[in-house]
């Protein structure tokens, strides 16, 4: 069996047996468990309920972590940016409002455009440009880097001019999003300093994905699977302290049942 699949061991067939330890191992983000049972002691349904809702919360953890669509919604506004060999970098979906004063939507008819160096490897620039209603010409470039395994957003610049004056604003965050390499990333009503974004989802490093867009990775902010981590040690902290009241209440129950017995 491999480290994926779900181990029981069991001194009995009975199912519905009083739970001695149970051993979660999370492995690469997959379950195993190894359960192992008191013979003849018998549990009520809600006990067995209570028990396997614990477990279901551990297995499908990482299901629904990444359990999201992989292609943006047709109503979001999309871009396509392409390499000097004519190869797709960049995937690009957002509804998104820069919040300069006033507020200003990035509309659908925004231009996408590659600036030097805006599809390296390890570096990724996408820029859209576009003239406001206010007569202003605004241009909106996000930022990401990328190592061996993860990218992440790392730089908002929003420039605003029209000809006579220039305005540039630039925003810097350690928890803006990130996601492994050849996955994309897809968040809604995530709101920084400068952007406030309704929906998006970003594919830059297109070139790790088969130029489309890969598993969609919902709201993991900051670099690397530290996020990942703490939310799984949280439902294993959950998990953990039901089953331990449960093995108390049980304990209390057949105390009980044994005084009325004596008695």
């Amino acid at each position: 069996m491999s480290i994926g699949d779900v181990y029981t061991v069991k001194s009995t067939p009975h199912t519905e047996r009083l739970p001695r330890v149970i051993l979660i191992f999370l492995c690469y983000g997959k379950v195993a468990t190894l359960t192992y049972y008191y013979p003849g002691e018998a549990l009520s349904k809600s006990t067995m309920a209570i028990l396997e809702f614990s477990y279901l919360m551990v297995v499908l953890t990482p299901v629904l972590l990444t359990a999201v669509a992989e292609t943006p919604s047709p109503d979001l506004p999309q871009w396509t940016v392409k390499d000097d060999n004519d190869k797709i970098c960049m995937l690009m979906a957002m509804n998104a409002t820069i919040k300069l004063e006033p507020e200003v939507p990035i509309p659908d008819t925004a231009t996408a455009f590659q600036q030097t160096g805006s599809c390296d490897s390890k570096m990724a620039l996408f820029t859209l440009e576009f003239t406001f209603k206010d007569g202003f010409n605004y241009q909106i470039t996000t930022s990401f880097s990328a190592d061996e395994n993860y990218y992440k957003m790392i730089e908002l610049n929003v420039t605003k001019s029209d000809g006579f004056s220039f305005l540039k604003r630039s925003y810097e965050d350690s928890s803006f999003p990130s996601a492994s390499i050849g996955d994309s990333m897809t968040c809604q009503k995530y709101d920084c300093e400068l952007v406030y974004f309704n929906e998006y989802q970003f594919q830059p490093f297109a070139q790790q994905s088969k130029e489309q867009y890969g598993k969609a990775e919902a709201c993991k902010f900051g670099f690397g699977p530290l996020v990942y981590v703490v939310f799984v040690a949280i439902v294993f902290v959950f998990v953990a302290a039901v089953v331990a009241i449960v093995l108390v209440v049980v304990k209390v129950v057949k105390s009980r049942r044994g005084y009325s017995e004596i008695q």
